[in-house]
């Protein structure tokens, strides 16, 4: 069964966000009377059938819904985007089938990168949000500077990067309800940077004793919040 965002009029009815207009009729070909899944991202899901169905409008007549309570976790993941944007979709994609709640992008003195698509970027979470049946989309921000993203006043902050000093591994963490964790671009965060955000009482980390790519560090980083939460 296919499954589409949407928005909610009533108890019995809804329309596909504009977005997903084309997919549904161009790509899929559903006609009225088809059953599909329908989600609004914010925690209610649905099964429904096709009403209405135009090139402008698709409606949908609800035939049974529950709402997801949120999760009392929350997990945001704050990465470098990678030279190879390819590799930076890959990691989207992956890790909101994971459940990670929220990404943020970080330009970094090392970063290759200094652009992003964004609009490319929240496509690909909604194709993953989808794809992995979940109720709830996560937070995608815009691409910003290093030092913004330290001022917070998350329970659990911590940054990962290679630099010879003591350091705690991620699974021995305190897992909280909230954590926070930086991951650096291809050549690793600066000095500057990790001086910086131990000045904002983030926690040295390591991610393992082997040296993973920034998009392989943020997928792994995802499975294990993931088993810890559910667990």
């Amino acid at each position: 069964m296919n499954t589409f965002f949407v928005q909610i009029i009533n108890n019995t009815s809804a329309v596909l966000l504009p977005n997903e207009l084309q997919h549904c009729l161009k790509v899929l070909r559903h006609k009225i009377g088809d059953t599909v899944r329908i989600i609004d991202g914010a925690g209610f899901i649905g099964t429904a059938k096709i009403e209405t169905l135009t090139e402008k409008l698709v409606s949908v007549k609800i035939i049974q819904s529950e709402t997801i309570l949120a999760s009392k976790h929350h997990f945001h993941l704050a990465i470098a985007p990678t030279k190879n944007i390819d590799r930076t979709e890959w990691f989207v994609e992956k890790a909101v089938e994971l459940g990670v709640h929220e990404i943020s992008f970080i330009q970094c003195a090392h970063s290759e990168r200094k652009n992003l698509n964004i609009d490319r970027i929240y496509k690909i979470c909604d194709a993953a949000v989808k794809q992995s049946l979940h109720a709830f989309k996560p937070n995608i921000n815009q691409l910003q500077h290093f030092k913004s993203i330290l001022n917070t006043n998350i329970t659990t902050k911590c940054i990962a990067h290679c630099k010879s000093i003591p350091k705690t591994t991620f699974t021995a963490l305190p897992f909280t309800n909230q954590i926070l964790l930086l991951i650096g671009p291809e050549g690793d965060f600066s000095n500057e940077e990790v001086v910086l955000a131990e000045q904002h009482h983030f926690i040295h980390t390591s991610l393992g004793s082997t040296r993973l790519r920034t998009e392989t560090a943020g997928v792994y980083a995802s499975s294990i919040v993931k088993n810890k939460f559910e667990n």
